[in-house]
């Protein structure tokens, strides 16, 4: 789920392939999204998030792939994740102050760092049990203070980083 600057919330609806946008008190407003692999469609979408201009980004489990929406549902965008495998779900994504998209490539162990293009910026970890590395990173989360907090499921664990300025 994100909730836009507007009171509008985005509520990843996996089982049905879409995006179920909901107003402040909870009303249903519109829906966007079909089962598929075309642009503008989705595969289980599990991970959403916004950027700083109201763009919705959403992580499809079945394509591995991330789209753009604007807040209406229009297709504005599209990349593929690396070295992703089908049914390597990415349950979580969030963006820092500066707009850089913080994806878990769970397959392949690591961070990917993105631009609001879909332009990778860096990307960091690997396949292990120590700091700094995973196994199978699922969610990210980031807080106001500048830390990034990676759960690392395959390891049990939550590793926290300094982001860079």
């Amino acid at each position: 789920m994100a909730a836009g600057s507007g009171g509008e919330y985005f509520i990843a609806d996996t089982g049905n392939h879409r995006i179920q946008v909901l107003g402040k008190e909870g009303n249903f407003l519109r829906k966007f999204g079909r089962k598929g692999a075309e642009p503008g469609q989705l595969e289980r979408p599990h991970a959403i998030a916004l950027d700083s201009k109201g763009a919705l980004y959403v992580a499809s489990h079945k394509n591995t792939r991330i789209q753009k929406f604007n807040a209406k549902g229009k297709p504005l965008r599209r990349w593929d994740l690396p070295h992703a495998k089908p049914g390597h779900e990415q349950t979580g994504m969030a963006f820092d102050g500066r707009d850089r998209l913080y994806v878990p490539d769970t397959s392949g162990n690591r961070i990917l760092v993105y631009d609001t293009n879909g332009k990778l910026l860096r990307q960091f970890g690997e396949k292990g049990s120590g700091e700094g590395q995973f196994n199978q990173p699922k969610g990210v989360a980031l807080d106001g203070r500048g830390f990034l907090y990676v759960c690392d499921s395959g390891n049990a664990r939550i590793q926290k980083f300094k982001l860079a300025p």
